[in-house]
Formats: C-alpha cells, sequence, structure tokens
C-alpha cells in the first residue's frame, strides 16, 4: 500500500528529489485547516488522499480500531473521564456520557443523601477547582469538578430524605430516610426498607 502511494505521488511530479509521505488521524472538523495549511506550506506540490474511518475498519479487519475523539458540553467534562477510566467506546458506537453523568449522579445521590454533608462536598469542589484553574482539563481539575456535581446530587437527596449531618432538622420532602432504618418510619410515599430498596432498584 505504502509504494502504491509512492507511485502515485511521483506521478503528479516531472522531477522531484524528495518525497516525503506521512499519515494520521485527525477529528473530522478539522480537515480543512489542515489541508489548507499543508496547501500552503509545500505550494500545492503534494497529493493529499483522505480516507473514511468506516471504509478503514471494512479493509483492515485485523486491527479495526479508530481512534475517537468524545465530544461532550465542558459541563460533562469530568463524566466522561469516568467513561474514559474503564474503556474509550469503538469509532461509531454511542458515547454513554450523559448516560453515565445521570446515573452516577442518582446512584451517589441514594448512597450519600444528605445535604450537610453534600455542601461539605461541593465547597470542596469548588475551592480545588479555583486552586487548579490553571490546570483546566487536567485529571485534578476534573476530580474537583465532579465534587461539585456529586455534592449537588447529595444536596439534593439529602433533602428529599431530610438529612442534614446526620440529624433530622427538617422534614423531609420525599421520605423519613433515618425514621425508617431506626423502625419509626413518619409520614411520606414510603415507610418501610422494602421500599427503600425498590427505590434504588428502579
Amino acid at each position: 500500500r505504502m509504494n502504491e502511494l509512492f507511485y502515485k505521488m511521483q506521478s503528479f511530479y516531472s522531477k522531484t528529489s524528495r518525497t516525503m509521505l506521512f499519515s494520521g488521524w485527525l477529528p473530522a472538523s478539522k480537515k480543512d485547516a489542515l489541508e489548507s495549511a499543508i496547501l500552503k506550506v509545500t505550494e500545492k506540490r503534494c497529493y493529499l488522499e483522505w480516507s473514511d474511518p468506516q471504509e478503514i475498519k471494512k479493509i483492515n479487519k485485523k486491527d479495526p480500531d479508530v481512534p475517537v475523539k468524545m465530544k461532550n458540553p465542558k459541563l460533562l467534562s469530568p463524566f466522561e473521564m469516568l467513561v474514559t477510566n474503564y474503556a474509550i467506546p469503538q469509532y461509531g458506537t454511542i458515547d454513554p456520557t450523559p448516560i453515565v453523568a445521570v446515573a452516577y449522579l442518582i446512584m451517589f445521590g441514594l448512597m450519600f443523601g444528605d445535604a450537610g454533608h453534600g455542601l461539605v462536598i461541593s465547597l470542596i469542589g469548588l475551592f480545588g477547582t479555583f486552586m487548579t484553574r490553571k490546570e483546566q482539563g487536567s485529571g485534578t481539575n476534573k476530580l474537583f469538578q465532579l465534587m461539585i456535581w456529586c455534592g449537588a446530587s447529595a444536596i439534593i437527596t439529602g433533602i428529599l430524605f431530610g438529612s442534614y449531618f446526620g440529624h433530622k432538622w427538617f422534614n423531609p420532602v420525599w421520605f423519613d430516610y433515618h425514621g425508617i432504618i431506626a423502625g419509626h418510619a413518619g409520614p411520606g410515599l414510603i415507610t418501610d426498607i422494602s421500599g427503600i430498596l425498590l427505590v434504588t432498584i428502579y
């Protein structure tokens, strides 16, 4: 394939002392900018060939992995970090980041449902984000941003469960979590431990 490309390139020039071949991947959005830059630098003495990733996957079945650059809003970047910690989705498949963001926050809120502790986590996240603002996009910065989200989730569920630093300072909006655990459930939609377990299953 490389020899074929060399001959193809050479057919465009009557005489050349040096021929360079290079290939690589880039986001489709940057294709036009790169092409104009190459044409400018080489003074149009070049041959460019662009390939569709889907076609490459069909041709090269032994190693069909196409590099993936996920494109999510900046607010979802902490959850994108969670996804890439496990694995990067294959090219052409669904990016699960928005689903992970919603599911992760719901699970964290249910497990850590305390408005007081949630506020502490959010404040630490805000402080850490401010301190690492020069490292925008780094793993540490994204971790602090994730703490803000998780703290907010815990605050919401804490208010729903009526839990503030482990105390019932205000009446719960949804159900009395601590009351149910202690064996004296108050008013609410859920009145026993089975109901709490069903919430987690749902």
